[in-house]
């Protein structure tokens, strides 16, 4: 029997008052769709120290990344409390979380990742990680690892009456395809009262002096 990963995600959370405790905290902290926001597991599997995978940590979507809100500083495995006491000595980590994350032991598991480890485990998605095959998804820019579906809930700071627009969703598929088949070429978006609009630059147009700073 695998993992029950809502299980796990509602103990670790007990320190912030369960699930329920955590988003409330959420809530103090100013997200606005506190209540439904998606909690996505963080899921270790350091095959040293820990005979199974198991959750350590939560993190919400931040943008095309994700920002850890609930992390672990002490798990139930004292060879991996060793180990964090050991490379917190050299790096500057929040929380073994955090390290698991960068030492490439740990992933945010997204609904790709949750419908992969149904098929084979999560042992094996973890070692995907560890072999460099599969994303940590942490302090990365990248929506790869977005589900075609998911991509659109992404608001990319537009004003909150056109956010959900269908004609927003559309100009930002359409910029998307664009991107992907000119890579050549930076989009931003400019706000003019009640209309949105793009402006398309092309990176030659930049300086060099811009372009080594800021490319």
């Amino acid at each position: 029997m695998g993992m029950n990963i809502s299980d796990r995600m509602e103990k670790i959370a007990q320190s912030a008052g369960g699930l329920v405790g955590l988003r409330l905290e959420l809530k103090r902290l100013g997200y606005q769709n506190w209540d439904s926001l998606e909690l996505y597991p963080v899921v270790a599997f350091f095959p040293k120290y820990m005979a199974d995978p198991d959750v350590l940590g939560i993190a919400i979507r931040n943008g095309y990344s994700f920002r850890i809100i609930l992390g672990r500083v002490k798990s139930d495995y004292q060879g991996l409390n060793d180990w964090f006491k050991y490379v917190s000595l050299h790096d500057t980590y929040n929380s073994l979380t955090e390290a698991l994350l960068d030492h490439h032991k740990a992933l945010i598991a997204t609904e790709v990742d949750m419908a992969d480890a149904v098929l084979i485990g999560w042992e094996k998605i973890v070692e995907e990680v560890i072999d460099g095959i599969r994303p940590t998804k942490y302090d990365v820019d990248d929506d790869d690892f977005l589900i075609a579906d998911e991509v659109m809930n992404i608001t990319f700071g537009l004003p909150s009456n056109l956010s959900d627009s269908s004609d927003i969703i559309s100009i930002l598929d359409a910029l998307r395809d664009l991107t992907s088949k000119n890579p050549k070429k930076l989009i931003r978006f400019i706000e003019n009262e009640d209309e949105l609009s793009e402006v398309i630059y092309d990176s030659d147009e930049f300086s060099d002096d811009f372009k080594s700073k800021w490319v």
